[in-house]
């Protein structure tokens, strides 16, 4: 198996940079995802690993082999697109089996096509680990949509490859199968310990199967790091406002230091944010504080409430904060803290408030 590297790779489609220089290393067995909206040029990178797009500038390499010169049939990788892509008159026997007759494998030192007997083997055993042993000989047709994506996965792993690329896999699945495939895919990566690269605009999705998640916004990497990491500390703004669901609250804030200790003004309140480098008395900053961190209490910062979501388990309290939209998850919702059109107070312990310079975006300290 093979890590993936990315050094100061670019690509242009004419005058548009669609991945400016990326450099990024993906470790041998990582599942990686790359994650961002759409048009951030996370699929034109996968792309580029599967040969399917040119690299403008810098080097690409899977293993140690350059590859910004080799055809993509000569690459040892298997995608998995969002469309299925099966032959509807095909079993799933077949379907799968298809990659393994028209490419030659290494057997024993040779180079050769796969006997039929060979290529039994590899699909019965891509069947077992997929769960599709009893659905061999139906076709397409009378199959689940997350059944037919199990048979492009396996149509991926009886190739073996050295990395596995998909590109949003589970879009066009609905919520249930998408979480149950989620857990399928976590395992899958257990049990082949292969090199997985995963496209997704779904953050859920990221922070659910990767083992790192590589954040990418209008063609640039962001930040990368591990789900919690990236969740608990993110590097800028935009990576803030696009991790976590409800996403982070961001005020418009100025900092006041006395005695060593801090506070953000925030509208006709204030906010302790303890001891803190990188910042100075009368700093403009903008505060950044997850929705479970923030609580309605005695004191604080006023907030006018809009409207209220109870979700059983919690409720979502809507609010307007010095003219900003903030929200409150409320994780004790049988008390009635709150009601649409009347102000309450806000308040979040110091060490969940994050500091980001207005300027540049970026985190502060």
């Amino acid at each position: 198996m093979s890590g993936v590297t990315f050094d100061q790779v670019t690509k242009r489609f004419g005058d548009v940079v669609a991945v400016d220089s990326m450099s990024l290393e993906i470790r041998d067995q990582e599942f990686m995802v790359l994650l961002g909206p759409s048009g951030c040029g996370k699929s034109t990178a996968l792309r580029m690993i599967a040969g399917l797009e040119t690299v403008s500038e810098g080097e690409l390499r899977i293993g140690d082999t350059t590859v910004n010169d080799v055809e993509a049939k000569d690459r040892d990788i298997a995608m998995v697109f969002q469309s299925y892509a099966l032959y509807p008159h095909m079993t799933v026997r077949d379907n799968v089996e298809v990659p393994l007759k028209t490419r030659s494998y290494d057997v024993d030192g040779d180079r050769r096509k796969l006997r039929k007997p060979e290529r039994a083997d590899r699909v019965a055993e891509a069947a077992r680990i997929l769960g599709l042993s009893d659905l061999l000989d139906r076709k397409p047709g009378a199959l689940s949509g997350g059944q037919r994506q199990r048979v492009a996965l396996a149509r991926a792993i009886v190739r073996r490859p050295e990395v596995f690329l998909m590109d949003e896999p589970l879009s066009n699945l609905d919520a249930k199968l998408r979480a149950q495939t989620r857990v399928e895919l976590v395992e899958l990566h257990r049990q082949l310990r292969t090199t997985i690269i995963y496209v997704t605009h779904d953050q859920v999705e990221a922070m659910t199967m990767a083992d790192r998640i590589a954040v990418m916004e209008a063609g640039r990497l962001q930040q990368v790091g591990a789900p919690r990491d990236v969740y608990a500390r993110p590097a800028n703004l935009f990576v803030a406002r696009f991790i976590g669901s409800p996403p982070m609250n961001t005020v418009d804030g100025r900092v006041r230091v006395d005695g060593g200790r801090a506070h953000v003004e925030v509208g006709d309140g204030r906010l302790d944010v303890g001891p803190r480098t990188g910042v100075a008395d009368g700093d403009a900053v903008v505060v950044g504080i997850r929705p479970e961190h923030l609580r309605i209490a005695e004191d604080g910062v006023t907030a006018h409430v809009r409207a209220i979501e109870w979700l059983g388990h919690e409720r979502h309290v809507y609010c307007d904060v010095a003219g900003t939209p903030v929200i409150v998850r409320d994780t004790d919702p049988g008390e009635d803290h709150a009601a649409p059109g009347t102000d309450v107070r806000v308040q979040a312990a110091p060490d969940t408030v994050h500091l980001f310079d207005p300027s540049t975006t970026e985190r502060i300290d």
